[in-house]
């Protein structure tokens, strides 16, 4: 469901710099790729890209704070939980 969801959200601005390449094809369809994490991490490699001053720029601050990558949401919470916890 989400890799759906994700790729019916990145198609929706054909033409802007994340519909194009290089970026298209760096961050593919979904955006689960090494280049994505490399953002995040903020050891992305930009240097060589076609891309502006500006667009470099605007990748550069998605780098996450120290151990914010990670979901912290634990993959042992219980379906019965995370409703209870929607309903608050």
């Amino acid at each position: 469901m989400l890799n759906f969801r994700n790729k019916a959200h990145l198609s929706q601005s054909e033409g802007t710099p994340f519909t194009t390449a290089p970026l298209k094809d760096l961050l593919e369809p979904d955006s689960f790729t090494p280049f994505e994490k490399a953002i995040l991490t903020g050891t992305a490699n930009m240097s060589k890209l076609p891309l502006s001053k500006l667009q470099k720029l605007y990748l550069t601050n998605f780098k996450k704070a120290s151990g914010m990558i990670e979901s912290p949401i634990s993959s042992n919470n219980l379906i019965a939980d995370m409703t209870s916890g929607f309903r608050k």
